[in-house]
């Protein structure tokens, strides 16, 4: 009975383990600062902490397609000095297979403008009213130093 006793435990205590093995992430490495930014250019930090939310969104950056918002994820564009004009739309999964397919859901709009040789960083977080909805935020720098720390380098998936 001893034997059967520890042998439960054991069997259980591998099926926790592994249930922690399969959800860990596969993503990029943790923040870290672009450091080789052209004189013209400055940088933007766009970034989602963990808001609990697994809706993906697509963001565009001067209407060009930049990267899908994941969950605490962050990813850094250079751009040009001037306007700045980022959206995000929602990604809805129609497919179990994972196919995406974007739906034209309400978009959500910023814009401010970019002066060389500085640091942006915008907060995209899904709206409490409205989880197919990304409100993007320019916040300050110290700021987004702090929330940006433990999200992972996105893939450009586009």
């Amino acid at each position: 009975m001893v034997y059967l006793r520890k042998l439960f435990t054991y069997l259980i205590f591998i099926l926790i383990l592994s249930c922690f093995a399969s959800c860990s992430s596969s993503k990029g490495p943790l923040f870290k600062r672009v450091s080789n930014i052209p004189a013209h250019q400055s940088v933007v930090y766009l970034f989602r902490s963990n808001d609990k939310v697994n809706t993906d969104f697509l963001i565009t950056l001067n209407d060009k397609k930049t990267c899908i918002m994941e969950n605490n994820g962050y990813f850094p564009v250079l751009v040009n000095e001037g306007k700045v004009v980022i959206k995000s739309f929602v990604q809805f999964k129609f497919f179990a297979t994972g196919l995406l397919d974007m739906a034209t859901a309400d978009s959500s709009l910023l814009v401010f403008k970019a002066n060389p040789g500085k640091s942006y960083y915008v907060e995209c977080l899904t709206k409490e009213s409205n989880a197919q909805e990304l409100n993007l935020k320019l916040v300050p720098e110290n700021y987004g130093n702090i929330k940006i720390k433990s999200c992972t380098l996105l893939k450009p998936r586009l």
